[in-house]
């Protein structure tokens, strides 16, 4: 996806990486800025996808580098050089762009990111923390529901090791299970000298994707090795974790049937998408031993460029011009919450509408005002319409956020 230079795209991106940098901040992750170029001998080394998507140019010296093919190999570098330094555990936020050369089409194409490096670390925590910041950047910047897949790649790389055939047909049964081309799958995997077991978990594969508790339930019976049974608890162990970390069980989902076509990654593999549209807003995953550097290490990456898509699409959508600030419903036990919230939000300058409903009613009524509240249990539940986004809050919180952020800006 191209970079969109208008002053408006510009404008949402700063703000989404003014977002990135302060939740990042709060993690403790320190904040660099990735080299220009690096060594092609190094990077080709240990990712072979280079030699067709980078952007090569020859030093004076007659070297070739690379130019921002992958902003992660210089970080590992950089990991690398701290290590030797006595620094354990290290932790990197950047910024960048990044160039890619398009085989297909002939063409540079440059696309905007933000990422999150953890090196140092085999822990299941660090792979957690990774997914949790980069969901609450999303979470932050209006993006609205969101769905998180794990997966692991070995699952399918171990199966895949059992078969005896050749390198291409591998790669041709990588390409089937990623694009789920069932059909041709069925037909080549029908055309191999395998058992029924590995038959059986090859046409498994596409469909090996869904809620944890059925998917586990489906892998685990097709797992033919000791690893691959391994590769699923690793999955489980992330699932519980980022459960663990407050994130709900319906925003995450688990997919079996991620293959080796993600270059350096050597097990779990995550992927956040739009819930409604499907659109890919980040990925990542573990990288042991990247690039030859004896790291232990996992990340994620955040496309601005698609994120910034987003968003102006449902600004778009959502451009109407509310004319009430607030709508706060309430039922008769929560009456005087309501109305000491509504008279405190009408002096800070909001225009407020309050209205009875039902305590029986779980759908909140639709509302001419940018941001609908109801008080339930001690607590705000809030739908902003402009940005399509729900969150819980206490009485507490929601006002410093609308001390803060809000005030002078009522949207009349």
């Amino acid at each position: 996806m191209p970079i969109s230079f208008s002053i408006e795209a510009f404008r949402r991106i700063d703000a989404i990486n003014e977002i990135f940098r302060s939740v990042s901040k709060m993690y403790g992750y320190t904040s660099i800025v990735p080299g220009s170029i690096t060594s092609y001998s190094d990077l080709i080394a240990y990712y072979p996808d280079a030699l067709t998507r980078s952007v090569k140019y020859t030093g004076p010296d007659g070297s070739i580098y690379a130019v921002k093919s992958d902003p992660t190999h210089f970080v590992t570098q950089l990991a690398s050089q701290n290590k030797r330094t006595g620094h354990n555990i290290q932790k990197y936020a950047y910024a960048t762009s990044k160039l890619n050369w398009k085989t297909n089409g002939g063409k540079t194409t440059e696309s905007l990111q933000c990422g999150l490096e953890i090196y140092d670390s085999e822990s299941v925590e660090s792979e957690a923390e990774v997914i949790r910041v980069a969901c609450k950047v999303l979470e932050q910047s209006g993006i609205g529901k969101i769905v998180v897949d794990l997966g692991n790649i070995n699952f399918t790389e171990l199966l895949l090791e059992t078969c005896p055939v050749s390198l291409d047909t591998k790669n041709h049964l990588r390409k089937l299970i990623d694009t789920k081309n069932l059909p041709e799958l069925e037909a080549l995997v029908m055309s191999l000298e395998l058992t029924e077991k590995q038959q059986a978990a090859f046409m498994a594969l596409p469909q090996m994707f869904g809620n944890a508790k059925d998917t586990l339930k489906r892998a685990k019976s097709f797992a033919l090795t000791q690893k691959a049974e391994q590769a699923i608890e690793h999955v489980e162990s992330l699932y519980d974790t980022l459960l663990d970390y407050g994130m709900d069980a319906s925003m995450l989902r688990l997919d079996f049937s991620f293959t080796n076509t993600y270059s350096y990654y050597t097990d779990t593999i995550y992927k956040i998408y739009t819930a409604d549209s499907g659109q890919i807003l980040a990925a990542g995953g573990r990288y042991d031993d990247a690039f030859g550097y004896g790291l232990a290490a996992c990340g994620i990456a955040l496309y601005l460029n698609e994120i910034n898509e987003v968003i102006e699409m449902k600004q778009q959508k959502n451009s109407n011009l509310y004319s009430k600030d607030f709508a706060i419903f309430y039922d008769n036990t929560n009456r005087r919450s309501a109305f000491q919230l509504s008279d405190l939000l009408r002096e800070l300058g909001f225009i407020v509408t309050t209205a009875e409903q039902d305590a029986a009613l779980a759908e909140l009524p639709q509302s001419d005002a940018e941001e609908i509240l109801k008080i339930a249990e001690g607590q705000l539940e809030i739908i902003n319409q402009r940005m399509n986004t729900f969150s819980r809050s206490s009485y507490e919180q929601f006002i410093r956020k609308v001390e803060n952020q809000y005030v002078p800006s009522s949207i009349h």
